[in-house]
């Protein structure tokens, strides 16, 4: 199983009960719509648009729920709360500024861990036929 500094997956793995091809699968769901979603939170805090911020941020936070050394997910709830409550767009700025590093992990380990996948699933693939 793969691992990283910003991820832990022994949740994932708990969640799909060690079922390897569907703990991939999910992962591969995962890594694939985390890059949109992450545009998408972009997007929403440049345009100043609060519910869209809201919608994204509680996403990604349900998402990243599954990982644990992950503060991504601890991030995107504090949007939540700021968007609840002070609506202050600047602090979400900051709260983004403040994860980018890994943001950028994260976009970089994308490709890779897509890659991974894609060979695993022709693996599994060529394993059921």
């Amino acid at each position: 199983m793969m691992n990283s500094k910003l991820f832990e997956f022994s949740e994932i793995e708990m969640f799909t009960g060690g079922d390897e091809k569907l703990m991939y699968r999910l992962m591969k769901l995962f890594i694939s719509t985390s890059r949109i979603d992450m545009d998408r939170l972009y997007q929403a805090i440049d345009n100043k648009n609060i519910e869209a911020c809201k919608s994204v941020a509680h996403k990604l936070c349900t998402t990243y729920a599954y990982f644990t050394n992950c503060r991504v997910k601890e991030v995107m709830s504090q949007i939540l709360v700021n968007m609840n409550e002070e609506k202050n767009f600047q602090h979400v700025e900051f709260l983004m500024a403040h994860i980018n590093n890994d943001i950028q992990q994260l976009d970089s380990l994308v490709s890779e861990y897509l890659s991974f996948y894609d060979k695993l699933d022709e693996l599994i693939e060529v394993e059921a036929a």
